[in-house]
């Protein structure tokens, strides 16, 4: 990962220097400034290369984010499939069960009819 470029003392000093200001007072202003530089600004600074690849892992994530919605519908579509089945099932039984106790009163009925008639 490429690093932010620090503060350049020499520059700064020479900068001065060229506008007229005493070289030791130059010197002296570049090492205050990049003493104020070190204690201010954060050791890493995010340079637009970094910034390149933060957009980057997000384009990643994104993709990776649709493909689970994708999956996640497709997971909806499923448990709706499911839950057709289990109503399916249970007017099914429903029925069934309608029916054995039909029956069952049915030979109840027929078992009284037979025993009291005899």
């Amino acid at each position: 990962m490429p690093m932010a470029s620090t503060f350049d003392t020499l520059k700064f000093a020479n900068r001065l220097k060229a506008a007229g200001v005493e070289p030791k007072i130059a010197e002296a202003h570049a090492t205050a400034e990049a003493e104020i530089f070190a204690e201010n600004v954060p050791q890493q600074i995010a340079t637009k290369y970094d910034m390149i690849q933060v957009e980057d892992r997000m384009d990643n994530l994104e993709g990776r984010m649709d493909k689970l919605d994708g999956k996640m519908d497709k997971l909806e579509g499923r448990m709706d499939n499911l839950e057709g089945s289990f109503i399916q099932l249970e007017n099914k039984l429903t029925i069934k069960l309608g029916g054995i106790m039909t029956a069952g009163i049915g030979i109840i009925a027929a078992l009284l009819v037979i025993f009291h008639a005899g």
